[in-house]
């Protein structure tokens, strides 16, 4: 398995979600239907690697996409650590629709100066690049942003920060914090997503530091021959330190707080379309982003001004059939992500009366029927909800386990989860000897450790394998929601 390649395809992937789309009024997501094929088209003008400074001296890499044209036009700009050059197709199609468009690698990231920490230095960069944006010659002092998963992050770290010429952003597929949702979920280590992801950013990294290490001029005396440094690579350790930091914080602390984006929604002063997937790892964070702001928006028009649209996509590219893992939604399913871009910066920005002036806020795709449906708010009022319970005839909390749904005396109090449920499948007790082990591991006068004990790893694994053991169905008939 080819990992970093298949890491960096990410963001081209997600940026090509849209492959293939059908432009078919009949779908009531009006991003997937309508095209901008009627409004003038321009020209592009094209610089790249242009420098941009922050705050601290450090200077970013950008490329400028330009409408070759008479006026003013807004900015889009999509702030990314995999590669500013992997979306010069979405850049050159926006700017040839009025647009200056900004491609920009985040710091510590190819071209860019500084060192790659992730989340920590986007609110900052972001308020700095924005404000750059705002002041290009061609610029009518409006800025958006677009981009999805870590770039965004970007985006909406970035309207924490609140820069007073961001307009409106659109994020897809990313989270609405970084400990629960990104790093963690429930508590426990997203352990693939997290070490894949950090070993695909690593590789870049790896990249400049075995540059910045590079000696010819003093190895080229070594002898014999054979002997020839050729590079002299950093410790492993070296690439990626905050991975270590996210093992060392497994609780959500004062070092995640300070990116938590949902504790910022009151300060927020954004249009926001915000897009996720039902088979995405972030949808959590995609539907609380925009439950966030229309509830808690800085006023009334952010709060009026944010979009939801959720699709059946993962994390990765909707294949032109619309196919996702082993189920095929149809050509409906797929996102043409120009197209929205488009009709959503047109709105945001620009204040063309379209489908995001006129149409409820909500779109969401009905897996199953296969079908879009507007709605007017999310969660939907009518939802109707499904308990589900936990049962098991002799013991759940093993690789063996027999854990089963409703039945038994698990549901003898009349419809809730009985508190002494995990006690009599040893699960407390279970979770106590664990606990017990890893307190008496630790060092005299110390509370917590620093990394959790080996010992203290393998009870968790040997806890999540028994969770898995569990199946649930629901109680009573099955309603579909």
């Amino acid at each position: 398995m080819k990992l970093p390649k298949r890491i960096h395809a990410i963001s081209l992937a997600l940026a090509l979600m849209a492959a293939g789309a059908l432009f078919d009024s009949r779908y009531p997501a009006r991003a997937l239907a309508q095209s901008t094929a009627a409004a003038k088209r321009f020209e592009v003008a094209f610089e790249n690697g242009v420098r941009v400074r922050m705050r601290d001296g450090v200077t970013l890499a950008a490329d400028l996409y330009r409408p070759k044209g008479e006026g003013k036009f807004p900015v889009l700009v999509e702030r990314t650590p995999y590669s500013r050059k992997g979306q010069f197709a979405m850049a050159y199609e926006l700017a040839s629709h009025g647009y200056v468009v900004v491609l920009q690698d985040t710091r510590g990231r190819f071209d860019s100066g500084g060192e790659f920490y992730p989340f920590m230095y986007e609110a900052e960069d972001g308020y700095d690049t924005v404000e750059w944006a705002a002041a290009l010659e061609q610029s009518d002092g409006k800025v958006g942003m677009f981009g999805g998963s870590y770039v965004g992050a970007t985006q909406m770290l970035a309207a924490m920060s609140k820069p007073p010429h961001l307009a409106a952003i659109f994020p897809y597929v990313t989270a609405s914090e970084y400990y629960d949702g990104w790093t963690y979920q429930g508590g426990a280590l997203m352990q693939w997503f997290t070490s894949s992801w950090t070993t695909g950013l690593a590789v870049d990294t790896l990249r400049r530091k075995a540059a910045e290490r590079s000696r010819p001029k003093e190895w080229v005396g070594q002898l014999p021959l054979e002997n020839y440094k050729l590079l002299d690579p950093p410790p492993a350790a070296d690439l990626a330190p905050y991975f270590r930091d996210w093992l060392r914080h497994e609780r959500s602390d004062e070092y995640w707080r300070r990116w938590k984006v949902s504790d910022h929604y009151r300060e927020m002063n954004v249009k926001a379309l915000h897009a996720g997937g039902w088979n995405d790892l972030f949808i959590k964070g995609s539907i609380k982003n925009y439950t966030g702001l229309r509830a808690e928006g800085a006023n009334e028009s952010v709060r009026e001004g944010q979009r939801l649209l959720v699709g059946p996509w993962a994390h990765a590219a909707t294949s032109p059939e619309g196919k996702i893992g082993d189920v095929v939604y149809g050509r409906a399913a797929v996102l043409n992500m120009r197209q929205t871009a488009l009709r959503w910066f047109d709105f945001a920005l620009k204040g063309v009366q379209n489908e995001y002036a006129t149409a409820p806020p909500v779109s969401i795709f009905v897996m199953g029927e296969n079908v879009w449906r507007a709605e007017r708010e999310f969660p939907l009022a009518r939802t109707r909800y499904t308990k589900y319970f936990l049962h098991s005839a002799r013991g759940a909390n093993g690789v063996e386990g027999d854990g089963e749904g409703p039945g038994g005396d698990g549901l003898r109090d009349g419809g809730t989860l009985r508190r002494d449920v995990g006690a009599r499948h040893g699960l407390h007790d279970d979770a106590r000897r664990c606990r017990a082990r890893r307190l008496r591991a630790l060092p005299h006068g110390r509370h917590r450790p620093r990394a959790l004990p080996r010992h203290d790893r393998q009870c968790r694994a040997r806890h999540a394998r028994a969770r898995l053991q569990v199946h649930l169905r629901p109680l009573g008939d099955e309603q579909p929601l």
